[in-house]
C-alpha cells in the first residue's frame, strides 16, 4: 500500500492506496517449453547360468565340469632357501568352491614328475607353508601339489551350514574330490615345466618318506580305484 502524497498538499486527509488490485501488463514470454525426451526405461535383463555337476559319476567325461585345464590365478611365487619353488594359485571350476593349490618344484630338475598330495577335510591347507614339503619334495625328486577336499577348512564358508561336513554330505564330497584330482591333472599335464605323465597320489607319511599309490599315467580316458 501507498499514500496519496498530491491530495495531502490540498489540504485534504492522506488517501491510502491500493496498486495490488491493479493489473499490470505480461510481457510475452519468448522461451519455449522443451519437454525433455527420455528413454523409456528398459526391462532388466537377467541370465541365468545354470550349472549342475553330477555326484553319481567320477567320471569328468559326465560330471558337468570343463573337460580342459584350467588356469590358475598365481597368488605367490617363491623360491624357498631350502632349495625349492613354492607357488600358491586360486583355481576355479564349480561356482562357490574356490581352491588353493600349492605347487612346490625341487630346483635343479627341469620337468620332474608330479605328487598329488590330497589333504582331508580336518587340514587347512597352509601346512603346505612349512619347509617339511620342500625337504620331501627334493627327497622323492617330484613336484608336489597339494590341495584340500571338499568341505576342508579352506573350502568351508558361506552358503555351507555348519551342520553340513564331508561324512554328511559324503556322497557330494567323493564325488566332487575325485573331479578336483582330475582337473587339477589336466592343470598340470598343460603345464611345461612339469612332468604329469608319471603322476603319484600321495596319501600319508611313513618313516620320513611320503608314501605313495601309483595313479595311471593321463590319458584321454582315465581311470580311478577310489
Amino acid at each position: 500500500m501507498q499514500y496519496d502524497l498530491q491530495a495531502y498538499s490540498h489540504g485534504y486527509p492522506p488517501r491510502i492506496c491500493d496498486w495490488s488490485a491493479q493489473t499490470l501488463p505480461q510481457q510475452p514470454s519468448t522461451a519455449t517449453q522443451v519437454t525433455p525426451l527420455l528413454p523409456e526405461a528398459a526391462e532388466p535383463v537377467t541370465k541365468e547360468v545354470s550349472f549342475k555337476e553330477s555326484w553319481q559319476t567320477i567320471s569328468l567325461q559326465d560330471s558337468g565340469l570343463l573337460l580342459g585345464p584350467v588356469d590358475g590365478v598365481v597368488l605367490s611365487k617363491i623360491d624357498l632357501p631350502e632349495g625349492c619353488t613354492r607357488e600358491l594359485l586360486h583355481m576355479q571350476w564349480r561356482p562357490v568352491d574356490p581352491i588353493d593349490v600349492y605347487v612346490i618344484r625341487p630346483d635343479g630338475i627341469e620337468k620332474p614328475p608330479i605328487g598329488l598330495f590330497l589333504l582331508n577335510y580336518t587340514f587347512d591347507t597352509v601346512v603346505f607353508r612349512s619347509s617339511y614339503w620342500c625337504n620331501q619334495a627334493k627327497q622323492n625328486h617330484l613336484a608336489i601339489i597339494g590341495f584340500g577336499s571338499a568341505f576342508s577348512v579352506q573350502r568351508f564358508h558361506a552358503p555351507r551350514t555348519m551342520k553340513q561336513w564331508f561324512v554328511s554330505e559324503l556322497q557330494e564330497s567323493l564325488a566332487t574330490s575325485t573331479h578336483d584330482v582330475q582337473m587339477i591333472l589336466n592343470y598340470a599335464q598343460a603345464r611345461k615345466d612339469l612332468d604329469a605323465s608319471t603322476s603319484e597320489c600321495m596319501d600319508k607319511v611313513q618313516e620320513g618318506r611320503l608314501a605313495s599309490s601309483p595313479l595311471l599315467p593321463i590319458r584321454e580316458s582315465r581311470h580311478f580305484s577310489l
